[in-house]
């Protein structure tokens, strides 16, 4: 199934805090140009009575200009003016919680000793294993056989290694994803490894991805759907403590899971 490219841009506006009907009504509007309630009903698929109050909102956040005719008619501002808007004010507020949060203080109680903790969803885990390889110091050491959790981020985080002197070991059994990041991360060493896969696509319950960060923060992530899945989901237990057993016992079954032959083969 085709996405719906309006679709998916009412639910990232919904992000950013309109409304369903608000969100509706801008899209429909921006597909317009400009037009009177009717037009924007029609468009976006609101009921007409809806829209005034709408617009009047999106107004109030500078997305749509008003003409006071009769019947009144509205313009949605430029694509590259509601992003900034929408930037800005996604900016503000961020700033204005790190404001309010840094606030609270922080509590006099004991820190948490080591230990193990876990992270769910594709997004969660491609989001630990990129910070985990953004703090890196010395060494990086990667497996990923589902290439859904290398996303971009993870690998401009380990592109951001390499440019800090950090050593990065990535292997993988797909072909693609070892192309990917020897072209995308040309400092990193980039092996080809089986060790814990028989063939691919992965089925679900396989290893998705392992890290390893300066022989102390440790990953292992697991793929949760099975292969032809429209999103294949993922869950995480991670470490960040050199005295957690999982480090102990993941340190020497990923060191063995990258360590083989060198990609591209030499001839």
């Amino acid at each position: 199934m085709v996405d719906d490219p309006r679709e998916e841009a009412v639910d990232l506006l919904r992000e950013f805090g309109l409304t369903e009907y608000q969100a509706w009504a801008f899209v429909g509007l921006a597909g317009l140009g400009s037009g009177t309630a009717k037009e924007v009903s029609e468009a976006a698929g609101i009921p007409q009575a809806r829209v005034y109050d709408c617009m009047e909102a999106l107004s109030e956040r500078g997305l749509v200009d008003v003409r006071n005719t009769q019947p009144r008619r509205f313009r949605a501002v430029s694509v590259d003016r509601a992003v900034d808007l929408l930037r800005r004010r996604y900016e503000e507020h961020a700033a204005d919680l790190e404001t309010r949060l840094s606030r609270l203080g922080t509590p006099d109680v004991p820190q948490d000793g080591p230990g193990v903790w876990s992270i769910g969803g594709r997004d969660g885990v491609a989001e630990r294993l990129a910070g985990l390889v953004g703090d890196a110091d010395a060494e990086v050491r990667l497996a990923v056989a589902d290439g859904s959790v290398l996303t971009g981020d993870v690998v401009a985080a380990l592109s951001g290694a390499t440019d800090r002197g950090v050593a990065v070991l990535f292997g993988s059994p797909d072909e693609r994803l070892r192309a990917r990041v020897d072209g995308e991360v040309p400092d990193a060493s980039v092996v080809e490894t089986w060790t814990w896969w028989d063939s691919l696509p992965i089925d679900a319950g396989s290893v998705s991805a392992a890290l390893q960060v300066d022989d102390a923060a440790t990953l292992a992530a697991v793929v949760e759907d099975p292969p032809g899945a429209d999103e294949r989901d993922h869950r995480a237990v991670w470490a960040d403590d050199v005295t957690a057993p999982l480090v102990s016992v993941l340190r020497p079954l990923l060191a063995a899971a990258i360590s083989g032959r060198r990609w591209p083969p030499e001839d």
